[in-house]
C-alpha cells in the first residue's frame, strides 16, 4: 500500500482518487511547492517531455528536502 502519490495535475489527481477514494489523503502534486502542474506531454513534441522531465525532477528534489528536513525519509550513505 503507497504511504504517498505524486501525481503531474488535477486531472491525473482527480482519475487517481476516482478509482481509489482511499488515495484522497496521499495524494499529492508533484509541483507542488513549485506552485505548479506539469502537464502531461503524451503525443507533443521532444521539447515538450523534456520541460515535463525538468519539472518532475525539481519536484522530486523539493519533496525529498521536505521530507528530509521533517526526517520523514531518510538516506543511508553507501559504506
Amino acid at each position: 500500500m503507497a504511504t504517498a502519490i505524486f501525481i503531474m495535475d488535477s486531472d491525473h489527481r482527480r482519475e487517481v482518487q476516482k478509482a481509489y477514494p482511499t488515495a484522497s489523503g496521499k495524494t499529492f502534486l508533484l509541483g507542488q511547492w513549485q506552485g505548479q502542474e506539469i502537464a502531461d506531454p503524451i503525443n507533443e513534441p521532444l521539447p515538450k517531455f523534456e520541460d515535463a522531465w525538468v519539472q518532475c525532477d525539481q519536484g522530486v528534489q523539493e519533496w525529498l528536502k521536505r521530507l528530509r528536513d521533517a526526517d520523514i525519509v531518510r538516506f543511508v550513505e553507501n559504506v
